[in-house]
This record gives structure tokens, sequence and C-alpha cells, in this order.
């Protein structure tokens, strides 16, 4: 394990390990043996059990990833608006790697970013609820970057290296996420919540168009995605012009196959 410090008030603190099973487990034990300072971030280039939304399994080649968890304590938020951490969180990674790809960048309603309708980065936040709100918050995301073979059923997957065919460097990727984060978590902390909400559905995949969605039962559905309401629920219209809102357990949206 390597400790460092660095002047953003993200990663000030950092632990980064040449090998951890998952960095938000890590992230879960720090906060339960006591309170490390916030921004301080966790991170590896090898996570062999990383986990993704839903308990699915987030699959990284060592030393060609980055797996990433940051701790914060936004209790600051109201309790309605804890979906703001997921928009701020994605709207960091589409803010790292938008400058450094030539095909625009998406937000993917919950937790996903999306290149050319492939999935470059995993996002998976815990958090912690006390009387008031959110007491602790752990900010998990796995980073594709130099990747280049992913297992056949990960059909969607993609990497920067695939997708611009360069090579990245981590440690400056890394320190880039960092800065990111930190803006936009102060728009958080600033209560610029409009802002953060606007640029979230301008990046929003599929924002606007009618696209197929699965419930749990195994059939599906064709609808509008017209946004993402305050708490998280996916806002669509169906072809009788009838809204419904969706929880994430409710409803699943497959992405478009891929370009060649």
């Amino acid at each position: 394990m390597v400790k460092k410090r660095n002047t953003l008030f993200v990663g000030k603190f950092h632990e980064h390990f040449p090998a951890l099973d998952s960095t938000n487990e890590y992230a879960a034990q720090c906060l339960a043996r006591g309170r490390p300072a916030e921004g301080t971030i966790i991170t590896t280039f090898n996570q062999p059990a990383g986990r993704g939304q839903m308990g699915n399994r987030w699959v990284s080649a060592p030393g060609r990833s980055i797996a990433f968890s940051l701790i914060l304590y936004p209790g600051f938020l109201p309790p309605e608006r804890t979906f703001l951490l997921n928009q701020a969180a994605s709207l960091a990674v589409r803010d790292l790697l938008q400058p450094l790809l030539s095909q625009p960048v998406h937000v993917k309603w919950p937790n996903d970013v999306l290149v050319n309708h492939r999935k470059v980065a995993g996002i998976l936040i815990q958090n912690t609820l006390g009387r008031n709100g959110i007491s602790s918050s752990v900010i998990g995301i796995g980073l594709n970057v130099n990747q280049e073979h992913f297992p056949a059923t990960l059909t969607q997957a993609g990497s920067m290296r695939l997708l611009s065919g360069k090579t990245h460097a981590l440690p400056e990727l890394l320190e880039g996420l960092c800065l990111h984060l930190e803006q936009r978590y102060l728009q958080l902390r600033q209560g610029r919540y409009a802002e953060v909400d606007q640029t979230y559905h301008q990046s929003l995949y599929g924002k606007g168009v009618r696209l197929t969605f699965g419930r749990p039962d195994g059939t599906s559905f064709s609808a509008h995605l017209l946004g993402v309401d305050h708490l998280g629920r996916l806002r669509l219209r169906h072809a009788n012009g009838r809204e419904e809102l969706f929880q994430l357990k409710d409803v699943s949206l497959a992405t478009q196959p891929a370009q060649p």
C-alpha cells in the first residue's frame, strides 16, 4: 500500500494498492473503523473482485484499468436529493473523458458512462443514512482505460484505448478524475443543484428517443425517455401519451448495438 497526499480536497489523502479485491469494500471498512478525512480516495490498477450496480461483477484487466473509491460526508444534501451524487459523479467522469475522445460521451441512467454505445465506466455509490440524511457516502468508479479484450458476454464493453487508438497513462487520468470530482462536488456544496441537473440531462443517453426497456419478469416495452426526476426515477412516456416513473429495480435499458 502506498499513501500519498496532494493539494486537492479530493485525493488529499490517497491510499493506493498494487491489487485490491474491492476499493468500495475497503472504503466501507475504513468507515466502520472510524471517520477518514473527507475526500479520501482508495485506488488500485488491479481489482479482481469489483462489483457493479445490482450486484453485477465489474471485469477489469490488471494494470489496464482504474478502480477508484471516494469517501464523502454529504450531509448538506436534502434526503430527497441524494441522486445528485450520481449525477455529479457521472458528470465528473464525462468531464474527464470528453477532451480525450473524439466521440460524444454520454451518461446512462443510473450509473454508467457510454461512448459510441459502449460502456467505458461504471459507478457504484453506497450511502449510509443517518437521522437527517446521508451520514457518509462511498463513490466507486471503474474506468476501462487500456483494456483491449473483454469476455464475450460483455458485448457492450469498451475502453478508452479501443475508442481512441491511444494508450493512456493511468496516474494522469487518476489526477484528472480527482480534479473533476472535486469541481462537481463543490457545485453541490454551493447548492447549484439546477446546474448539475441541467448538464446531466444534456448528456443523458437516449433522452428524447423511443427505446426498448425490460421489466424484471422478462417482458419488454417501448417508450420515450424523457429524463430523470429529482428522486432519481426514470421518466418515460408511453405511445398513448401516458407518463410513468420507474425505480432502478423496476426497469432496465439496453444500449444499442455497438458500432463497428
